[in-house]
């Protein structure tokens, strides 16, 4: 496992990059404090598929701003761009590809999370500060295990992120087929249902639009009866024409639970 504290970057440098850019555990039960996404959900699957949606909140922009040279090629700095989800009340779940480069370093920078970022670039509840990254067994070059769980930091007012966007369960078995996160070329949340999906012990493989910034997006399961959203996999590449996710089983699973168990 490996395990990375965020240290925020001297302003100076913020800035700069900022204008370059211009299992064996059971499924848990439901936190309690789980605000209610039941009507929100209720308002999308009424819309037709591959549509650009109203934002859910517990979708998240993650935002890597980085210094001067930690990206090769990259000059002054670069802000790299992500997509995520809540999955409790302070945890965010990501593609580890975002965070880690071809030497198997944590790049450095300033990591960000927004939620709910919106067609106008409007931040309802504006950025969340991640205080420490993890991963486990992530391989670069085969994009085996890509997935990375984020401890984001309370805002100025002390609030979770979780608190104030609901967050995702997670299940090994459900039959998810949405996608939505952040399209870089467009800047707000396009949702699609995949027509196409072949599941793999580790992977899953389908054809749902995954554009540049949508790495971290979650494939997932809605629960129609109940507004219940579940996360079954992150999606990682694209490789032979399809979108290939990583399935949350085995040692991914059993990795996100421990991470979840330990945030109350």
């Amino acid at each position: 496992m490996k395990r990375v504290t965020c240290k925020p970057l001297p302003w100076a440098l913020v800035l700069a990059a900022f204008l370059s850019a211009v299992g064996s555990a059971s499924e848990p039960t439901r936190h309690a404090s789980q605000p209610s996404r039941t009507a929100w959900i209720r308002e999308q699957v009424s819309r037709s598929n591959a549509d650009f949606v109203s934002p859910d909140p517990a979708i998240v922009k993650v935002l890597l701003m980085t210094p001067s040279g930690a990206v090769p090629g990259s000059g002054s700095g670069r802000v790299l761009e992500c997509s995520g989800a809540v999955i409790s009340p302070s945890k965010v779940i990501t593609a580890a590809h975002c965070l880690i480069d071809a030497r198997g370093e944590w790049i450095p920078g300033r990591l960000l999370v927004v939620p709910g970022l919106d067609g106008w670039r409007r931040e309802p509840w504006g950025r969340f500060e991640v205080t420490s990254a993890v991963e486990e067994g992530f391989d670069y070059e085969t994009g085996a295990n890509d997935i990375a769980v984020l401890t984001v930091g309370r805002n100025a007012l002390g609030e979770r992120i979780g608190d104030l966007t609901g967050w995702f369960e997670r299940s090994r078995e459900r039959p998810g087929r949405d996608v939505q996160g952040y399209a870089g070329s467009v800047g707000w949340q396009h949702h699609e249902s995949c027509a196409s999906l072949r599941y793999r012990e580790k992977t899953i493989e389908h054809d749902c639009f995954t554009p540049k910034g949508t790495s971290g997006s979650p494939v997932f399961f809605v629960d129609e009866s109940t507004g219940a959203t579940w996360i079954v996999a992150i999606n990682s590449r694209v490789q032979d024409g399809l979108s290939v996710a990583t399935r949350l089983r085995g040692a991914m699973w059993d990795f996100v639970e421990r991470e979840v168990q330990g945030d109350p």
